[in-house]
């Protein structure tokens, strides 16, 4: 490829007229350089004849020519030379170009657009999406077929995959082609400049036919989906890592290909050449000449371009690996995802219908989408994506029976979205919505109906252009969703739509097509309408919603297909918990799919726990429906049958229904279920004691203990009733003893006993002794329920028994005693009075029946009387007996009674007892008191009651029985309801507890207004009737009271008036609320007031009443003027936008009223003005942008309202001030002044005056700046090459000064002007890093690049600054660059060895290798470095594969040795490459050398091995060759220690073969006494050769017709290298060890057989017992390692845990609260105010710092002496050398003290030496100043420094002391320098005192050392970083118990053992059998006797006998 250059003001000109292949000619262009000139300048280069024709033109083929020479022509272009225009290419041409930033923009920037959809699926389609947009925008304006390509190459032999996309669209241009490598170079930044005059030409018709107006292009389908120049890029480096595009336009005759790769990129980095540049190659049509061999499908394709007239073809390569699996399986399921895409491109706007596939489609694009797929020696699939009629759009349109279409119109007009709503119906039992996967016959286990499950899928997708954005959908709109107005459509209808939305390209969308970005939001937009489209038309209906209620009411009707509910009963309402109900139509019947259930109907469910039978009770649809109606579904009502045992009503989902019953069956089922019922009891007397029917006692009876047991049907015994597992019904037995009147048979119960049934007990009673007394008894034995004691089931009585006897007894009565009273006697109601009679054995006894008992009753003050009096056996009662009398308290009263029974001799008659009596039931009520008026309750008299309107009622009423005495009872509430005034509430009082109760209610009666205001407000009063009833008493009488209700007299409102100045002093009423207007600063004069009472009469303003007026404008109470009904004056406001609140209240007892008003201030006369602005700085000779603004005000401040008259009246006034430019105009109550301009004089402050007329005027300041900038400077002058000087610097160094600019205006003052973008150019060869950014100047103008890396070869440079002020450049100065050689970087590695060597596989060591890194000069770098060794198997590689071995090594001075390093072990080619790293774990080489080739070779043999496991072959002593052949066909190899494959040599290193010795042997432990068989030629040895490459053949090893050997025995075939002869190859290699096939040998076919059968199943056991074995104990070890992983993890998580001191356990959640505590308090820590030095460090290389920045002082006294004292060093400057020391002092100018540390003289003596000798421990506490200091890097260099400024200085607390210190110190030696505390200096002479030894406060100090981080932050921060490793401690401790379970599941590991451990059973029982068989085998060998016996005595062989135990324990 030709080499070029880019050059700034170049022209690269290629001369192809003729044959040769020559380079380009650089023509020099500038601004000044017109077309003649170039065109004179080319031919001068050229040799063109005067008279010969030539053309110049752009690659584009567009001729230059002048009129179009600058805007076609750019520096740096290609242009070429030629005959004609048409002319073809007679060699290819190679132009450079540029393109975008770093290539990982490129190939990671589709990773992340594509990956960050999270929970998609596989995103390869969306790539292949974004190619064939690109070719939909291409063949936009085709005329004939759009034809689109997609073709994958997939090759699995040579891995040269590839993905191809064609299309026959237009085309592009070199130009265009160089744009679309541009990424993110939109649509609308592309610059067309190379365009021919026919693609003008087409481009223009593509604006006047294919640009239509959208509105008119069905949904969008413009093709215009190629926008943004990012998706081809991101999917080509997506889908592989390599790209080559091809493209010819329509009139071109040239042919444009370019191409890009990863591995191009990363090749450019390492060479440090400029990544984002290329070349596109310009050629003829199928010129394939430069494609590779290996290439094969990219040479074939360009091989058919010469069909195309236009076409763009993107090939490629690098396919990643993770995509060729999907492309290759998931083949059908993208192709429909693709379809989906383009699903209305390829089938028109109305989709995949019928129609469409019948006849072409209104609106189509003749869009044809191929795709293809070739594989190598498999049949080529291929379909087109416009026959694919199961994508899910076309399953969307087959399955809807109806559409609603609609337009969106946004508010912008433009914006538009076209959109269509499908109905997919309901058929019977399923929906036909294929986004809904809903069964409706699946039903919970309870028998609730399952929900309506619908897919994760939204209801609307969004198509953007006519193409699918796949991850927007829209849930709908607010006129699509189920409305609470409209019930008649059932709400899962609203799931059975879905719909598609189609917009242009006004919305925006993601860059990778995925997402639109603000779809949503702009759809809620309420300013855009809806509009409803009818056959195409757009009509505008008043609502949208209803139109689609309509629609969707239409559809339900129509298409839907559901059961049918029949025979509407009623509604009723259904609870469903939380309060909460749900209204549910009740039916009769149903048709279902052609059958009709009715209710009564006997059914059975299915798919139900449990299943069930039963009656049909009723049918229920939710919601109020009459009559009959479809649904999909419902609920049925059913009675469980048999009703005996369940009877409960059950309810299911209607499609729980069994429709394949019969009745029948349902019958028998049920019939079957009763006959489990109870039945009978029998009954058994364990005890004796029976009682029989019938029987007769004549004393009294005891009854035996009963045995009970209970029979069902089947005469089974039961406990419980039959039911459903875990809800059967206990049963117990009940007894009862029963005394019966032979009379009226009444039957009293004695006794009665429950029973239950226990696990160890029956149902059993004991012992009765209750039937003493004669008369008839009855003994009742029943089943009852346990739960409710019931002893019927569902209306059927449950299994009983009775037993009757009769015991006979006699008596005559002798006395009589009291029978139980009811606990409350009351007066009124009747009660009963039993007397018992007894004889005189205290029995019960009878009344004679020949007389009537006659009892007498009385008491005193009260009256009793009884009805009758009754006998009953041996009781004569008194019925009905009735109290009279007073009771005063509800308590009651006692009275004492006497009864007396007269009638028969010798009986005691008379008995008294004390009762007490309450009062009776509540009769009436009665009214006790009205307010403070008592009246006599028992009076009937109904008076009239009076109350005044807002005053209190209170009413006493009482409750009162028949007697007049006051009664209560549980629940009397009295209820007052009052008619005669709306709104009058129902009051209440209890009476409950006392019988009196209070009614109250204030009554507030507010006057109307308008035409129902009553003009005689005076005599109003109001009638009110009162009914006052007991809540649910109907037999209370109601009492009825009138009450009038009358006007108040208390003073009710208020009203003030003003004399209006408008109206001649006219009062006027002010409002309440009112604004009054006044001028501001004025008094409001002649207030006055009236006070009305309710009946508007006014009220007489007395002094009490004044005495509560106030008014709150005035202090004081201004009685005197309240009492002439006159208010004080009110002062106005001074400002008008104070709003004064006046009010004036009147304060009373009941009530206070006020009314209130606003008092506001109107400005007066102007006084002064205000000026506000927010200019702050004028630029000379700029106007000012911001207006200045001036108010007017009054006397008080006050803005006055401006107009034009006042704007003559200002003037504006100020030095060199422009005033006829100023323009002054009103905005709102101000004047705006603007167009202040300056235009000379000196910057600084400016004075600007503003007047009104001479009445006054407003000054203020303004900072007169510099101008706009026009020129830019260097702040270093130095740096400018004005003197032929260069600044000189070593490649790959940095700058040792930033490069600084300065803007400038035209006065030539600095502009500080912040924000300006300054770039900074370069020269081509150049190389600045970081790549010279453009940076922004800062408040001062001033722009500073970073120090800046250049890297570049020899030279000189320049480069220079410039500004983009307002999209003009403004050209700085040059900086001249001489670049040096760089020693301390490398740019080559020197290997030696280089050349390719071998080495046998198992030696030691690979050999040494030297290693170099050399510099550009050549010599080796003086800088440290990481290099490694890497190698790999195979050749040379693009990369270092990931399977590749890193030996790491480090060199000091350019120079290493790479030995000792381990060879491999397997025997082939490697590859060694040694390259440079930046660290000791990176694997990203920064410099490669060249490949070293390594053989290597096997090593010598150690052993036999065959190639394939020939198993355990079995053999017999048969007459066929098959049955007796060991080996078929064996190849065996000659393997070295590695296991590679290896030969035999001779010494000089050939290859030699040799031969193998194969034989018959015994087994080992037999070898002597076993008859051995022999081979077919009668021998027992074969001898077959070995070729060269260490490979033997065995070939039809066959035994010989009955050869010997026992039968069932076991034998060795022998396999070992010949070492006979003199040609022993053993003699240089050692022993070999041998091969040993064991092999079975049998007499017998048959039996052969069996073992053949047996042994091959023994050696599958074995191979798969390794297997799990090996797996197993991988799994061990790797669980272990975990096992280990975790205990280390829990020890450092406890050693943290005591660090922190946490003991008790800690989760995450708490963890983070201390973490966020501890960061709060080290925040708080750092936040505290601590001391800084303020001296600006000094930070570089070898630099130490500023001596202030170089240590910390704790103590701030402490701190301000030291500074003090170094106070002239503090700003100096330590470096390491001296050489570093002098260029600091040239760069400063001398200005900047400096220390070099290579000078500092190292001091003897410790930096903590003690204290100089005194002779007593000294007072004022004495240290060493420099003990004090803390230092905080280069700690033992700081020492250094600080030992020799400081010496031995000491600090002392005070003078006095150290004055007395230095007394002691002197008598042994010199003392030195001693500072005070108090800020005093002893000098080292002994001076002190005055002001130079005095310390200056802080603040006066230009620097004081800065103060340490507390303690508390050093301990702070280290538990912050404990709980941080915590928390990664934790992490990776639930990594680790993650992993063992993911890894390691328990399940998964038992499973594998108990496998294994099943294997060894079945291998030691196959062992067994296989010995069984064979010692069967031996005990029929027909051997001769001799040896039968000699084997028998011998026993079975050793190996027989231990071979299956010894293999299970070795397994």
């Amino acid at each position: 490829m030709d080499e070029i250059e880019n050059g700034n003001n170049f022209l690269y000109v290629f001369d192809r007229r003729h044959d040769g292949k020559s380079g380009p000619e650089k023509v020099y262009i500038d601004e000044s350089y017109s077309f003649p000139d170039f065109v004179e300048e080319v031919c001068t280069k050229f040799p063109v004849e005067d008279d010969e024709d030539f053309v110049i033109c752009t690659t584009g083929r567009n001729p230059l020519k002048e009129e179009n020479f600058e805007k076609l022509v750019q520096p740096g272009d290609s242009v070429y030379l030629l005959r004609t225009i048409t002319q073809p290419l007679q060699a290819p041409v190679s132009e450079k170009i540029e393109f975008q930033p770093h290539y990982d923009t490129l190939i990671k920037s589709g990773m992340y657009e594509y990956y960050a959809s999270e929970g998609h699926a596989n995103p390869l389609p969306f790539a292949f999406a974004e190619l064939i947009d690109n070719a939909l925008a291409a063949t936009r304006n085709n005329d004939g077929p759009r034809i689109i390509n997609l073709s994958i190459h997939y090759d699995e032999h040579s891995n040269n995959h590839c993905v191809c996309v064609y299309d026959n669209g237009k085309g592009m241009n070199s130009r265009q082609l160089n744009n679309w490598a541009i990424y993110r170079l939109s649509k609308f930044n592309r610059q067309e400049r190379d365009t021919t005059s026919k693609e003008s030409s087409d481009r223009t018709k593509l604006r006047s036919n294919g640009d239509a107006d959208p509105s008119v292009i069905p949904k969008s389908l413009n093709s215009d989906i190629s926008w943004f120049g990012v998706g081809g890029k991101q999917a080509v480096f997506f889908i592989g890592s390599s790209t080559r595009v091809i493209s010819k336009t329509k009139h071109s005759c040239d042919v444009h290909e370019f191409t890009m790769s990863m591995a191009d990129f990363i090749r450019k980095e390492l060479k440090k050449e400029a990544i984002f540049s290329g070349y596109i190659r310009n050629r003829k049509t199928t010129d394939c000449s430069h494609i590779e061999n290996w290439e094969k499908v990219t040479k074939r394709l360009i091989q058919t371009e010469k069909d195309d007239e236009s076409f763009t073809r993107i090939v490629v390569t690098d396919i990643k690996p993770e995509h060729l699996l999907y492309m290759r399986s998931g083949f059908d399921g993208w192709t429909k995802q693709l379809a989906h895409i383009y699903h209305y491109y390829i089938h028109g706007p109305e989709g995949n219908t019928v129609m469409s596939r019948e006849r072409k489609n209104v609106g189509a694009l003749d869009v044809q989408i191929h795709v293809n797929w070739f594989e190598q020696g498999k049949i080529k699939k291929s379909v087109e994506l416009g026959k694919i009629d199961d994508d899910l759009e076309s399953r969307y349109i087959r399955s809807c029976m109806d559409t609603f279409e609609f337009v969106y119109i946004g508010s912008d007009k433009v914006s538009k979205c076209e959109g269509v709503i499908r109905y997919h119906p309901f058929l019977y039992d399923k929906e036909t919505n294929p986004t809904l996967s809903i069964d409706t016959s699946e039903m919970d286990d309870g028998g609730e109906p399952a929900q309506v499950i619908r897919n994760t899928r939204s209801l609307i997708e969004c198509f953007w252009n006519g193409r699918l954005i796949p991850y927007t959908f829209i849930e709908g709109f607010e006129w699509c969703r189920p409305s609470k107005k409209v019930l008649t459509i059932p709400s899962e209808c609203f799931m059975r739509i879905t719909g598609c939305l189609f917009t242009n390209d006004k919305f925006q969308v993601s860059t990778n097509k995925l997402t639109f970005i603000d779809l949503d939001a702009r759809l809620r937009d309420p300013r855009g309408v809806f509009y409803r489209t009818i056959l195409g038309q757009t009509q505008r209906t008043p609502s949208i919603q209803r139109a689609f209620m309509e629609w969707m009411r239409d559809c339900h009707e129509k298409f839907d297909k559901q059961i049918k509910f029949l025979k509407y009963e009623k509604t009723k309402t259904k609870s469903i918990g939380n309060g909460k109900s749900v209204v549910w139509s009740v039916y009769n019947a149903i048709e279902w799919d052609g059958r009709i259930f009715r209710k009564g109907e006997m059914i059975r469910t299915q798919r139900t726990n449990p299943i069930i039978s039963g009656t049909i009770k009723s049918f229920l649809l939710a919601g109020d429906l009459k009559g009959d109606v479809y649904a999909v579904g419902g609920e049925i009502e059913m009675i469980q049958e048999p009703s005996k045992i369940y009877g409960g009503i059950k309810t299911y989902a209607i499609t729980k229904i069994d429709r394949t019953s019969s009745d029948a069956d349902v019958q028998r089922i049920i019939q079957e279920e009763e006959n489990r019922l109870p039945a009978r009891i029998r009954i058994e007397w364990p005890e004796g004691n029976e009682i029989v029917d019938g029987f007769i006692s004549t004393s009294q009876v005891a009854i035996g203990a009963m045995k009970l047991t209970i029979l069902n049907r089947r005469n089974e015994k039961i406990d419980k009733l039959p039911a459903a597992a875990g809800h059967r019904r206990k049963l117990h037995m009940r007894q009862q003893l029963l005394s019966v009147d032979p009379k009226n048979q009444k039957k009293t119960s004695i006794t009665s006993h429950t029973t239950q049934h226990g696990k160890t007990w029956p149902y059993w009673f004991k012992r009765i002794d209750a039937a003493k007394d004669s008369g008839q008894y009855e003994i009742h034995l029943q089943v009852i329920l346990a739960e409710n004691g019931s002893d019927s089931l569902q209306n059927e009585r449950l299994p009983s028994h009775v037993i009757r006897f009769t015991v006979e007894t006699s008596s005559v009565p002798t006395k009589f005693a009291m029978g139980l009273l009811p606990s409350t006697l009351r007066i009124g109601v009747p009660f009963d009075f039993p007397l018992t009679l007894q004889n005189s054995d205290n029995t019960p006894a009878r009344w004679p029946s020949a007389n009537k008992p006659k009892p007498l009753i009385n008491a005193r003050q009260l009256n009793l009387s009884y009805q009758k009096a009754k006998v009953d056996g041996d009781q004569v009662i008194l019925k009905n007996v009735l109290a009279e009398g007073t009771v005063h308290t509800l308590q009651g009263k006692d009275f004492q009674t006497t009864i007396r029974l007269p009638g028969i001799k010798g009986f005691q008659e008379m008995q008294t007892l004390r009762i007490r009596l309450f009062p009776g039931l509540p009769s009436r009520i009665a009214l006790a008191a009205f307010g403070d008026e008592v009246y006599e309750y028992k009076s009937k008299e109904n008076k009239v009651l009076r109350v005044e309107n807002g005053s209190e009622m209170k009413m006493t009423i009482v409750c009162l029985d028949y007697m007049e005495n006051i009664t209560c009872e549980d629940k009397l509430v009295a209820v007052c309801k009052m008619t005669g005034l709306p709104a009058l509430p129902n009051i209440h009082c209890d009476l409950s507890q006392t019988g009196r109760g209070v009614l109250s209610h204030r009554f507030q009666v507010k006057k109307k207004g308008g035409k129902d205001k009553k003009k005689d407000e005076k005599d109003r009063t109001y009638p009110i009737k009162m009914v006052i009833k007991m809540h649910d008493k109907k037999n209370i009488p109601p009492l009825e009271l009138d009450l009038i209700l009358e006007p108040s007299t208390q003073i009710q409102s208020l009203e003030i008036f003003y004399p209006d100045p408008l109206n001649g002093g006219t009062l006027v009423k002010i409002k309440k609320g009112h604004d009054l207007y006044c001028e501001s600063g004025a008094l409001l004069r002649n207030l006055s007031f009236v006070i009305y009472d309710e009946a508007k009469r006014p009220v007489v303003i007395d002094n009490t009443c004044a005495l509560r007026m106030k008014v709150n404008w005035v202090a004081a109470s201004a009685v005197d003027l309240y009492e002439q009904g006159k208010l004080p004056d009110c002062p106005v406001p001074t400002s008008v936008s104070e709003v004064k609140f006046c009010q004036v209240s009147l304060s009373g007892s009941n009530r206070s009223i006020a009314i209130s008003f606003n008092l506001k201030a109107t400005p007066g006369m102007p006084a002064s003005m205000r000026v506000t602005h927010s200019v702050k700085e004028v630029r000379l000779g700029v106007f000012t942008t911001d207006p200045i603004y001036v108010n007017l005000q009054d006397s008080y401040g006050n803005v006055l309202e401006v107009n034009q008259r006042h704007i003559p009246l200002l003037k504006v006034e100020g030095e060199s001030l422009d005033d006829t430019q100023i323009k002054k105009t009103i905005q709102g109550n101000r004047i705006a002044i603007e167009n202040l301009q300056f235009n000379e004089g000196p910057l600084g402050t400016r004075a600007v005056t503003i007047r009104y007329q001479a009445l006054f005027a407003e000054r203020f300041m303004l900072q007169l700046c510099a101008g706009t900038p026009v020129t830019v400077g260097l702040t270093d002058r130095s740096q400018i090459d004005e003197g032929g000087n260069f600044v000189q610097i070593l490649s790959g160094d940095r700058m040792s000064d930033p490069i600084k600019v300065q803007l400038f205006d035209g006065w030539g003052n600095a502009c500080n002007m912040k924000g300006i973008s300054v770039l900074l150019g370069k020269d081509h060869g150049i190389k600045l890093t970081p790549a010279a950014p453009t940076v922004k100047t800062n408040a001062e103008g001033i722009a500073s690049f970073p120090l800046l890396t250049v890297t570049a070869k020899c030279g000189t440079y320049y480069v220079q600054p410039r500004a983009l002020f307002e999209r003009v450049y403004i050209e700085g100065p040059k900086l001249a660059f001489s670049v040096l050689p760089n020693n301390d970087k490398a740019v080559k590695i020197q290997v030696s060895p280089s050349e390719q060597f071998s080495i046998q596989a198992g030696s030691s060591c690979l050999p040494e290798f030297t290693v170099d890194l050399l510099s550009e000069e050549g010599s080796n770098i003086t800088s440290p470095a990481h290099v490694c060794m890497v190698y790999w198997t195979g050749g040379a590689r693009k990369d270092i594969p990931g399977h590749a071995t890193w030996k790491h090594s480090f060199s000091e001075s350019g120079h290493l040795m790479f030995g000792n390093v381990e060879p491999p072990r397997i025997a082939c080619h490697y590859s060694i490459i040694f390259c440079t790293v930046a660290s000791k774990t990176s694997k990203a080489p920064t410099l490669i050398s060249d490949r070293v080739v390594l053989q290597v070779t096997p090593g010598i043999p150690t052993n036999l091995v065959p190639e394939d496991d020939p198993g355990t072959p079995t053999v017999s002593n048969s007459t066929q060759t098959a049955n007796r052949t060991i080996i078929k066909c064996m190849k065996l190899r000659l393997k070295d220690a590695n296991g590679n494959n290896t030969y035999f040599t001779n010494d000089d290193g050939t290859r030699r073969s040799g031969y193998i010795e194969v034989t018959i042997q015994p087994p080992k432990n037999n070898l002597k006494s076993v008859t051995v068989p022999q081979f077919e030629s009668k021998t027992t040895s074969l001898r077959l050769p070995m070729t060269s490459d260490g490979v033997a053949t065995i070939q039809n090893v066959i035994l010989s017709e009955n050869s010997p050997g026992a039968d069932g025995s076991e034998y060795v075939l022998h396999c070992e290298i010949s070492s006979s002869g003199s040609d022993n190859p053993l003699t240089s290699v050692g022993r070999i060890d041998p091969y040993m096939l064991k092999f079975i040998f049998c007499n017998d076919a048959k039996k052969q057989a069996e073992i053949t059968k047996l042994q091959s199943k023994r050696d599958n056991i074995i191979k798969g017992c390794e297997k799990y074995k090996n797996a197993i104990n991988i799994s061990d070890q790797l669980k272990n390692q975990l096992n280990n992983n975790l205990k280390e993890q829990r020890e450092r998580k406890k050693e943290v845990l005591a660090v922190l001191d946490i003991s008790t356990p800690i989760n995450r959640i708490e963890i983070r609260r201390l973490t966020i505590e501890s960061q709060r308090r080290l925040e708080s820590i750092s936040n505290r105010s601590t001391r800084q030095c303020k001296l600006q460090d000094y930070n570089e290389k070898d630099v130490l710092g500023k001596i202030g920045h170089l240590a910390k002082i704790k103590d701030p006294n402490v701190a301000r002496l030291i500074s003090w004292t170094m106070a002239g060093d503090m700003d100096c400057i330590v470096t390491k050398t001296t050489e570093k020391a002098q260029e600091l002092n040239r760069t400063f100018q001398g200005y900047q003290q400096v220390l070099p540390l290579d000078t500092v003289r190292r001091q003897k003596g410790h930096w903590d030496k003690p204290l100089p000798r005194v002779d007593r421990t000294p007072a004022g506490n004495p240290r060493y100043a420099r003990g004090l200091l803390i230092v905080v890097k280069h700690t033992t260099d700081v020492q250094e420094v600080f030992k020799m400024l400081l010496g031995d200085t000491i600090v002392m607390d005070d003078l006095e002391s150290a004055n007395a210190y230095r007394k002691q110190v002197i008598q042994y030696g010199p003392c030195p320098t001693i500072l005070t505390l108090d800020g005093n200096r002893v000098r080292s002479t002994g001076k002190f005192g005055g002001k130079q030894n005095l310390c200056p406060p802080m603040e006066r100090l230009n620097a004081v050392f800065g103060e340490p981080q507390s303690e508390d932050y050093g301990h702070e921060d280290n538990r912050l970083e404990k709980l941080k490793e915590l928390v990664h401690i934790m992490d990776e401790e639930e990594r680790t118990i993650e992993e063992m379970e993911d890894g390691f599941p328990q399940q998964t590991v038992d499973k594998n053992k108990n496998e294994f451990e099943e294997m060894k059973v079945a291998l030691r029982k196959c062992d067994t059998q296989l010995a069984n068989l064979r010692q069967n085998l031996s005990s029929h060998d027909t051997s001769s006797p001799s040896e039968t016996n000699k084997r028998a005595s011998n026993g079975p062989t050793e190996e027989l006998r231990g071979s299956p135990r010894k293999r299970a324990k070795r397994l």
